[in-house]
């Protein structure tokens, strides 16, 4: 028997209201899966950190025709928060020494990265290497092998505390990285007889232990800083052969003998 007019007109209204549901469906859910999605990190973590220094953690999220994806609500765990920990909005805090593993996931895409916090001494020496091309020294140093007291010349006391960095005529280029006024133990510092062009950092008056500062031979510009004048053990200076411009400052002058 041919179906009835009515029962044909029952399906077609079950068939459209199906329809409607498939389409209301795929409406709600997401178009691209983040499951094949790809996320990253791109922020250029630095090589270590010391305890203390944070850093903010930038996600991009792509899709598998790459193209940018918002990243949305992410999740943000460390594996070690006593080493460095995590907070929700990607900021990294070094709390301790030791390596810290931060994974994060945005709607299922996960990724991770690595971070070691080290001794603040290392961090800063380590800065000092790649600001003045140490992979080019004529003699550099083994990273990240073997301790710093023994790496070529780096000088520490009874207790491990940088107290000497004498680079003199060791092909260093580039610029004195700030970062050297943290050694606030170190008493003698030789750069002499390099490649070093730049200004002469003034966080290097908070070198309050120093005794003798040796730059000079290179190619130093700019002023000297009034913040040497800080540097009340200070007894040898040495700035000569740069393109220095300027007086020496009046705060200086009073801790130099005659």
């Amino acid at each position: 028997m041919p179906p009835r007019n009515e029962d044909r007109q029952g399906n077609c209204r079950r068939a459209i209201l199906v329809a409607c549901a498939l389409i209301l469906a795929c409406a709600d859910g997401p178009t691209q899966p983040f499951d094949s999605a790809t996320l990253t990190v791109v922020t250029n973590p630095p090589e270590y950190l010391a305890v203390g220094d944070t850093i903010p953690l930038v996600l991009e999220l792509r899709g598998r025709r790459g193209e940018l994806l918002p990243t949305g609500t992410v999740d943000w765990v460390s594996d070690a928060p006593g080493v460095a920990e995590v907070g929700p909005s990607g900021v990294v805090t070094a709390n301790g020494l030791g390596t810290a593993t931060i994974t994060a996931n945005a709607g299922g895409a996960f990724t991770t990265v690595q971070f070691s916090v080290a001794d603040p001494e290392l961090v800063v020496l380590y800065t000092l290497y790649m600001a003045t091309g140490g992979g080019s020294w004529k003699r550099n140093w083994d990273l990240p092998g073997t301790h710093y007291s023994e790496w070529y010349g780096v000088t520490v006391d009874s207790v491990g505390r940088v107290v000497e960095i004498d680079l003199w005529s060791n092909g260093l280029t580039g610029s004195i990285p700030p970062e050297l006024g943290s050694l606030t133990n170190l008493q003698r510092l030789d750069l002499g007889q390099n490649e070093l062009t730049g200004r002469i950092p003034r966080e290097l008056g908070r070198l309050g232990k120093l005794r003798e500062l040796h730059l000079y031979n290179n190619d130093l510009g700019g002023s000297i800083p009034p913040e040497l004048g800080d540097l009340a053990n200070l007894r040898t200076l040495n700035l000569g052969g740069n393109r220095l411009t300027g007086s020496i400052p009046p705060e200086l002058a009073t801790h130099l003998p005659e």
